[in-house]
């Protein structure tokens, strides 16, 4: 869906501005520009019990190898922070996101007591919907454009851009997209688009935020999307949560279809332990069944569909892969009290193991998140169900920490650990591949292999609504997760600001 949204950027300021000016002290310009910067919290312009909210982060970055910009836009991380396989010279741009995804969004709550009386007291029904855009070139945030980009292009001709596969493709609402409805005792019931609980049970223990410093929010396949980044994010799913005490609960299913081929569904618990004050265990499981990654088409396949190079980087055609996968976590996160000497200071990490596997069944539909389609042509082959002949396993380490140097400037590290298994691969006709036994970037993709992500940032809070970060990664690869990279390792240095209402 090809949505253009500059539009929304000057709603988004008319509102932020009538906002400042209802709340505003002082009818004086420099009032009003200090009630925009620093007025209500974020999140509460609420009027009649809708609230608008939203975020927009802009900055600039330098990637020590990094692949060619895509001067087309329409990439949401259009500065790859991770090393990718195409990456090779130094490039300095102005990026998006880096700290946080740009939104604009909506959404509300409405006590049913207060329609239907006490016979329902207790119980409420809500909204969130919210569209992500990126804010550099005013589109609705689309990664899977990136992968059409480079449609019948090499590595190799340098004219490649940085191109990932993601949840949000393009769709109006990428972001959150559910009803609730809950009940103060028996916690609450979500429909809709939402994250999943893998994603939220990493997220509330992961040490760093941002596409520029976490490895899970950059790749959804190690993350959210338990092997398959478009899954970060459920369509047509029910999410079940409540905290009962220190104990907490989820359940999830999502429904077939979607644009997200199989059903999938998922459990969750975690505790605050009473006994050690600060310290919360979380655990998740998840499966996903049928489930789609997509790539770009190769020359070859762009000549099978009867397209030039041209009309093929800007078709809406990807390649694919269909796989069943499996997940499970466990984290933890130690918050030290205030009356430690360690004040301030709190340490996460946890484990996940993601398996991938031949699918269960065969897609019904070629259909993907965002309007896009995987390529089904004679002679073209695009759609691969027999990529995972043996079972892949990737295992993920991760441990940092959070630092409150003050009230207002908060550091954070991380390091991020991946390892991956050495696995039979088929292509889109069946043929089998062994691992080459090579090391390197001369191993092939199906060799075991490893990938270590490490950052460091600080955000300072300006004001409630305003604040400005800095930071640093670096990203390390070998043998299977280094096939074929033109380098193997890379730095980011990143500053930016971001602004909230």
């Amino acid at each position: 869906m090809n949505i253009n949204t500059k539009a929304l950027l000057l709603a988004t300021i008319s509102m932020v501005s009538l906002s400042a000016a209802a709340h505003a002290q002082s009818a004086a310009p420099a009032g009003a520009i200090t009630n925009i910067l620093d007025g209500a919290d974020p999140g509460t312009i609420t009027v009649a019990g809708i609230t608008v909210y939203g975020t927009i982060d802009v900055g600039f970055a330098y990637n020590s190898k990094a692949a060619a910009q895509d001067t087309l836009g329409g990439n949401y991380i259009n500065h790859p922070y991770v090393l990718q396989s195409n990456g090779q010279n130094g490039r300095s741009s102005y990026q998006n996101n880096a700290l946080s995804q740009s939104a604009l969004g909506v959404k509300g709550t409405q006590k049913l007591a207060d329609l239907m009386g006490d016979a329902v007291k207790g119980w409420s029904i809500g909204f969130d919907a919210a569209i992500n855009f990126d804010p550099l070139y005013g589109d609705i945030a689309d990664i899977c454009k990136s992968v059409v980009r480079n449609n019948g292009i090499t590595a190799a001709s340098g004219q490649q851009v940085f191109a990932a596969d993601g949840s949000r493709c393009g769709q109006l609402f990428g972001g959150d997209a559910f009803a609730s409805l809950k009940n103060d005792t028996l916690g609450e019931l979500r429909f809709g688009r939402q994250l999943t609980l893998l994603g939220s049970t990493i997220g509330a223990n992961d040490p760093a935020t941002g596409y520029a410093f976490s490895l899970f929010s950059f790749s959804g396949t190690v993350g959210a999307g338990a092997g398959a980044t478009e899954m970060s994010r459920w369509n047509n799913s029910l999410k079940y949560t409540n905290t009962i005490g220190p104990v907490r609960v989820g359940a999830a299913y999502r429904f077939e279809g979607g644009g997200q081929g199989g059903d999938g569904w998922a459990v969750s618990g975690g505790i605050d332990v009473p006994f050690v004050k600060g310290l919360s265990i979380d655990g998740v499981y998840t499966q996903e069944n049928t489930a789609i990654t997509v790539a770009s088409l190769t020359s070859g396949n762009c000549t099978a569909a009867g397209l030039t190079t041209s009309a093929c980087e800007s078709s809406n055609l990807v390649s694919g892969t269909v796989q069943d996968t499996e997940a499970w976590a466990i984290a933890a996160k130690y918050k030290f009290a205030d009356e430690s000497v360690m004040k301030g200071l709190t340490l996460m990490g946890g484990y996940e193991r993601i398996t991938n596997g031949l699918p269960s069944d065969h897609l019904s539909s070629n259909n993907t998140i965002g309007g896009y389609q995987l390529l089904n042509v004679s002679g073209a082959n695009v759609v691969n169900y027999s990529k995972f002949l043996t079972d892949r396993t990737l295992d993920i380490y991760w441990i940092g920490g959070k630092y409150a140097f003050t009230p207002k400037l908060v550091g954070s590290a991380a390091w991020y650990r991946q390892d991956q298994s050495t696995y039979v691969s088929g292509n889109a006709l069946g043929a089998a591949t062994v691992c080459n036994g090579k090391s390197g970037v001369l191993a092939s993709s199906n060799c075991a292999g490893s990938l270590n992500f490490y950052s460091l940032s600080l955000d300072y809070q300006v004001t409630k609504r305003l604040d400005l970060y800095a930071g640093a990664s670096w990203t390390d690869v070998s043998d299977g997760l280094a096939s074929g990279f033109l380098a193997t390792n890379n730095y980011n240095l990143v500053t930016g600001a971001r602004f909230r209402f």
